[in-house]
């Protein structure tokens, strides 16, 4: 009876394969996820240039917000949402697009709920002329505003 020799593979050969095919799967992931975001919101893109929440000495807050279009479609609706509340930035709609490269700003009163110190999250979203959308979130901190007492004597 005659007896064959089996052969092992390298465990060097067989690290260098496993790589190989987890470099291979993972590109090939990658190009299918960026493919398909590509696809939503194509040449919509937005960035946050400053957001703030200051509250006065009577303890009213209010947001400013200013948001750059860094994409290559111009915008047509711009929102910001924040504790449950929707704003829609004044200068930006279907007869005044944001062009890509322009910024445009918001100034709201946001009542007396928010908190020196306390840090609030706003979410802004851009859709673009023809389809497409992107959203950006940003942590604002409130600054400012501790109500002042006086006593008389």
């Amino acid at each position: 009876m005659k007896v064959r020799a089996r052969r092992a593979v390298n465990s060097l050969h067989a690290a260098i394969i496993v790589m190989a095919l987890s470099v291979l799967g993972g590109w090939i992931m990658y190009s299918a996820a960026s493919h398909s975001l590509s696809a939503q919101g194509e040449g919509v893109k937005i960035w946050v240039e400053d957001a703030s929440i200051a509250r006065d000495i009577t303890g009213i807050a209010t947001l400013t917000c200013t948001v750059k279009n860094v994409g290559s479609r111009p915008i047509t609706s711009l929102t910001l949402k924040i504790w449950g509340e929707t704003l829609l930035f004044p200068k930006v709609g279907p007869s005044r697009p944001l062009m890509p490269g322009q910024s445009a700003s918001i100034v709201a009163d946001l009542g007396e709920g928010f908190l020196s110190g306390e840090s609030y999250t706003i979410t802004v979203v851009a859709k673009g002329k023809g389809g497409g959308e992107a959203a950006e979130a940003t942590t604002v901190k409130a600054a400012g505003g501790k109500s002042m007492s006086y006593t008389s004597s």
